[in-house]
């Protein structure tokens, strides 16, 4: 079960928190265990089978290390695959906690072998294009498994979504599930994203946010006013014919209602980005009669 969360972040903001905590005392491998011990505590408890981790060379792929670390002390039958060595700090000492451990760890290369399980810990949050080989074959390997009903969990984005836009680059992994660590990233929840997460499940780690401003809010359905409603899912339909990523939108996601626009949006113009949610005056806005 993921922790509540009620603010949404772009990567930028997440960045900051992270220049927080780490200005307050944190150390980056410390909050990467963390993450990792999250990943490790749903996988334990609600998968069963072979564990293929797959980790690239960001501290994404650290997080991967520190789960396989975690999931060998566990005596969990787990495969590791390094597809580039790693280039961040606490992503090296991952990776040398495992040497220590014993785990194996295989420089990865095609084909990709056969589990129930894959982990997706190839590509950070913050990704602006579409992912280059070596990595672009290994997502769309990871999508034929998706479609041969094997499990895959992303570690904090699924790889080739923006975590800021929600603007998924072809290829994007398809996700059955998505942990995501930290801080809630509002890509995840908006734009082609929602076809790539899965199920979100947001773990703070037992952090405390630092005071750092939100780009969005989840809103709740009681928080919605039904005119409104109306209103978003007319502009919707009225766009449909742009650029998806870069269109306002509405989408509902587990019985919550989520709204996007710009501030002061209006219908002669169409957004860049999606900043705030919910922040434009009503009386831009046409009503629709019923």
């Amino acid at each position: 079960m993921g922790d509540k969360y009620k603010n949404l972040f772009s990567i930028k903001s997440v960045y900051e928190i992270e220049k927080h905590l780490y200005d307050n005392g944190s150390k980056g491998f410390s909050l990467m265990m963390k993450a990792a011990f999250a990943a490790y505590e749903h996988i334990n408890l609600n998968t069963v089978g072979k564990v293929i981790i797959l980790c690239g060379k960001g501290n994404n792929g650290g997080d991967g290390f520190g789960l396989a670390a975690l999931l060998f002390m566990a005596g969990r039958i787990a495969e590791i695959y390094k597809v580039e060595e790693p280039t961040k700090k606490e992503a090296k000492s991952a990776l040398k906690l495992c040497l220590k451990l014993g785990v194996k760890v295989i420089k990865y290369s095609k084909p990709l072998k056969e589990a129930d399980i894959y982990v997706d810990a190839l590509l950070g949050a913050g990704i602006q294009k579409s992912p280059k080989p070596p990595y672009k074959s290994i997502i769309k390997d990871l999508i034929k498994a998706k479609n041969k009903g094997k499990e895959i969990i992303s570690l904090d984005v699924p790889s080739g979504v923006d975590g800021t836009t929600g603007e998924a680059y072809i290829p994007a992994v398809n996700a059955t599930t998505t942990i995501t660590f930290l801080a809630m990233k509002k890509g995840l929840l908006t734009g082609q994203a929602v076809d790539h997460t899965g199920n979100i499940i947001f773990k703070n780690i037992g952090i405390v946010q630092p005071k750092v401003s939100s780009d969005a809010t989840l809103l709740e359905k009681s928080d919605c006013h039904f005119n409104i409603l109306k209103v978003l899912l007319y502009l919707k339909e009225f766009c449909k014919f742009q650029n998806f990523s870069k269109l306002p939108f509405c989408v509902s996601f587990e019985k919550k209602i989520i709204f996007a626009f710009p501030t002061r949006f209006k219908l002669s113009t169409y957004p860049t980005s999606s900043k705030n949610l919910l922040s434009f005056e009503q009386s831009r806005l046409s009503p629709i009669k019923k």
